[in-house]
């Protein structure tokens, strides 16, 4: 071959796969945006069926390649830059609505074409990658490099997409990248060299076009988010709009703008102006304007989070999360002399403190208030500080869905862990104080009591009920834990606050049933029962075992605070909620049916080539494709599985999922390149055995990173978010260089013995790789992150075990089935 085409053909592919991961993670953002995070995980992990499709192409197809890859690669890359533009803008424009979908029966055909539109590009995609391999199967771990680099690179792109061009600019640009790797695939054609140069400055002139055209990209959000809420109002404008690489916040001025979580209803004066301010189009919180003056804004004394001042002087003051800043003005109000302000979003600080800071009032500008931006756990690990009180604001209680019933998105503030961070960082009479909104009947209120208990108890605080306090307005549940049990006079200042502000109490030490329940009047008691109940074993477990939720605490294992479904109790649960399911896809509990889709897809694509290709195999070659099948789907389910969990368990490590995401992803992606580089050395007469004992090693080695990686997260939290990085880069290193050997490994030897089999290989390992995204959502819910770290780790083992049953001899196969290729 052509030492020009080589490197065009991998200069190509690094172009198309930084693109294509790219394009998956803008997906991922917008839809978050557009519906929730539960459907973006939905459309795309099916839409990423496009790369199985790809292979099963191909292989039914074998014949494309017969004159050269480079026409088939560069046609294949520039319809994958059309698509990206042309399946986003065509998915956004479907009125799919998921409220909907149990009355309006085409809302089934619309989520159907969100499916196949988005696929369009991931098949294009994956097509220039497998073509690449079957054309260069000899040199499989050089192109599975260039495949897995430009991958990790694309994992980093995310982090300057959004910032730098906003939502629209992060469409395109992947796109455009796309496009020059179809010039540089067409540039070694030379009789197509002109026509892919013309095709690529009119993509370029397209891209530029609709990037610069207002609203062809728009993300469409859904009406039933709370931006959209706010701007129904006729007087209702939004003032601003911007992006990072992980959120969306608009700022908004509407009459519809109310944010006093709780508020008493004996105050009767109205409330201060407010600015919306909105994270990916919900969890509204507002900017109150404050001029300096006490009187407009005294409401903020009569909201349930101000009992902590109410009980005793709160000098130092940790807000986690302020949102607009509320808690931040209720503390200055209420005579706090230091407040610690910690935001885990940077673009809402900004915005809140200087964007509109006059608005506010400037609070983040008073000498009192310091703000920062790290996750509230971080900033405890490393703070040597003690607080009067640890405040968590409302917005950081916000579930998953607005029904409750779960959700699957995970959040390491709720954790037994996270309240004993918290715990140790009080004074002697410190509070740490939650207020979360009521969302009956009872659950996350009532799994923040346990949460709180489970955490006493494992740090050995003896009656840890005397620790407690826990009072109810008409809308939210605000919980208290003192460092030291509650005084006498504790609880009397807070019998004498919900007397004056018709609070109800739910728990007190010492409290009885003729104390709760007298002003926000439910039929019986019930978060009082329910609290008592958790304080005796016996009636805590029959609790646990009755109830329709689960409320059992969770831990940094499984931080799925907002997860209270339970599979045993799903009829008792569909009838209890007048048998209605939405509440259920509200809550994300589409993942089982996600991974059966995925599962009749995915056997759809690599059953179809066997199907379309009836050829008279003799019986060992067929129990030897059912070992190639078997190996490189172990290999797709493996790396998914254990890929995610890394993200997952070092999100609380790296302050944020995003970060999280790109340090995992491009460390794994850029080192498992490597690895695939290195590969390259062994020699074909090792082929067989090293590639069985690879398999060995990494599950061997994933087995290890169980015992390795909570004693190192555990242990390095506190240290600044560089050395944090540099150390998630050197424990995934390791593992990512192992992980990227067996696949090139295997198409090697497939290229001694089988050829026509590698596109169905990648079909069977892109199509695993799917199920293995959607199973890791599904078993983290059960099983917990080690759980699935355990499942990788086994699948890898499998797939070694599996080699052993590879074929054997060289196959001399069907010249219609082995493509002849040129140099062209």
């Amino acid at each position: 071959m052509k030492e020009g085409t080589r490197l065009s053909m991998c200069a190509g592919v690094f172009l198309v796969s930084l693109a294509a991961l790219s394009f998956e993670l803008v997906l991922s953002r917008l839809f978050s945006v557009a519906l929730s995070h539960h459907f973006a995980f939905m459309v795309v992990s099916l839409a990423l069926l496009g790369y199985g499709a790809s292979g099963s192409f191909l292989t039914v197809f074998p014949s494309l390649l017969r004159k050269g890859p480079a026409r088939l690669l560069a046609f294949s890359a520039m319809l994958f830059s059309i698509t990206c533009v042309g399946a986003y803008a065509g998915a956004n424009n479907i009125p799919f609505d998921p409220f909907r979908m149990s009355w309006d029966r085409f809302q089934l055909l619309y989520l159907l074409a969100d499916y196949l539109l988005l696929s369009l590009p991931f098949f294009f995609s994956g097509l220039c990658v497998s073509a690449a391999l079957v054309y260069l199967a000899e040199e499989a771990g050089t192109i599975y490099f260039f495949d897995l680099a430009g991958a990790g690179g694309g994992a980093l792109l995310i982090l300057v997409l959004f910032d730098r061009f906003g939502g629209q600019g992060a469409v395109v640009v992947p796109a455009m990248i796309a496009g020059l790797g179809g010039l540089i695939f067409g540039l070694r054609s030379l009789s197509r060299r002109w026509t892919t140069i013309v095709s690529s400055v009119v993509l370029a002139s397209m891209a530029l076009l609709l990037w610069m055209k207002p609203g062809v990209l728009e993300t469409r959000i859904s009406p039933y988010k709370s931006l959209k809420v706010a701007l129904w109002h006729p007087a209702a404008r939004i003032l601003e709009t911007r992006w990072n690489a992980f959120s969306r916040v608009d700022v908004v001025e509407s009459p519809a703008v109310r944010f006093a979580p709780g508020l008493s209803l004996g105050f009767q004066k109205p409330l201060p102006p407010q600015l919306g301010v909105a994270v990916d189009g919900d969890n509204m919180t507002a900017i109150t304007r404050y001029d300096g003056r006490k009187a407009p804004v005294a409401f903020v004394s009569h909201l349930p989070g101000s009992l902590a001042y109410w009980i005793g002087e709160r000098d130092r003051v940790l807000v986690i999360d302020p949102g607009g800043g509320l808690d931040v003005l209720m503390g200055l109000v209420m005579g706090a002399k230091r407040i610690d302000a910690v935001f885990d979003n940077p673009l809402v600080l900004e915005m809140v403190s200087e964007d509109y800071g006059a608005f506010g009032g400037h609070l983040f500008r008073d000498p009192r208030v310091v703000a920062s931006v790290k996750s509230g756990r971080s900033f405890l690990r490393q703070t040597g500080l003690s607080y009067d009180l640890i405040q968590y604001s409302p917005l950081s209680s916000l579930g998953a869905s607005s029904t409750g019933i779960g959700g699957i998105r995970e959040s390491y503030m709720f954790t037994v862990e996270a309240v004993i961070d918290a715990f140790n960082h009080l004074k002697p009479e410190g509070i740490f104080s939650v207020t979360q909104y009521l969302l009956p009947p009872p659950r996350q209120e009532i799994r923040l009591v346990q949460l709180v208990l489970a955490a006493l108890a494992r740090i050995g605080v003896p009656g840890p009920e005397l620790h407690l306090t826990a009072i109810r307005s008409w809308g939210t549940f605000t919980l208290l834990l003192k460092r030291t049990p509650f005084s006498r006079r504790d609880i009397q200042r807070v019998k004498d606050f919900c007397e004056r502000e018709r609070f109800d109490t739910v728990y007190f030490p010492g409290i009885e049933e003729v104390d709760a329940n007298r002003f926000n009047r439910f039929s019986r008691p019930i978060y009082f029962e329910m609290v008592r109940s958790l304080l005796s074993e016996e009636t805590r477990k029959r609790l646990f075992r009755e109830y329709l939720f689960d409320l059992r605490p969770v831990t940094d294992d499984d931080p799925f605070f907002f997860n209270f479904f339970r599979w045993q109790k799903m009829v008792p649960l569909y009838r209890a909620i007048h048998e209605k399911w939405q509440p259920f896809l509200e809550g994300g509990y589409l993942v089982p049916v996600v991974l059966v889709e995925s599962i009749a897809a995915s056997a759809l694509l690599i059953l179809l080539p066997l199907l379309l290709r009836k050829r008279s195999n003799s019986k060992g070659r067929r129990s030897g494709r059912a070992s190639v099948l078997a190996y490189f789907a172990s290999l797709g389910l493996g790396y998914m599985l254990a890929e995610i969990v890394l993200i997952q368990k070092l999100i609380l490590f790296l302050d944020h999922p995003v970060y999280a995401m790109a340090t995992v992803t491009s460390g794994l992606l850029v080192s498992s390149g490597i690895g695939s580089l290195l590969s390259q050395r062994v020699a074909d007469r090792r082929l067989r055995a090293f590639l069985s004992a690879i398999c060995f090693v990494v599950g061997l080695l994933i087995w290890g990173y169980l015992l390795i990686l909570p004693p190192a997260v555990d242990r390095f939290l506190g240290f600044g978010i560089g050395i944090r990085v540099a150390i998630a880069l050197l424990l995934v290193t390791p593992l990512g260089l192992v992980m990227g050997m067996p696949f090139p490994l295997g198409v090697r030897l497939l290229k001694r013995t089988d050829p026509p089999v590698i596109a169905w290989a990648w079909c069977a390992n892109g199509c695993f790789s799917v199920i293995g995204a959607v199973l890791s959502a599904a078993l983290a819910l059960v099983v917990g992150f080690s759980g699935v770290f355990t499942a990788a780790g086994t699948v890898y083992l499998v797939g070694g075990v599996v080699s052993f049953s590879f074929p054997g001899l060289t196959y001399h196969g069907d010249e219609a089935d082995t493509p002849q290729v040129s140099d062209g």
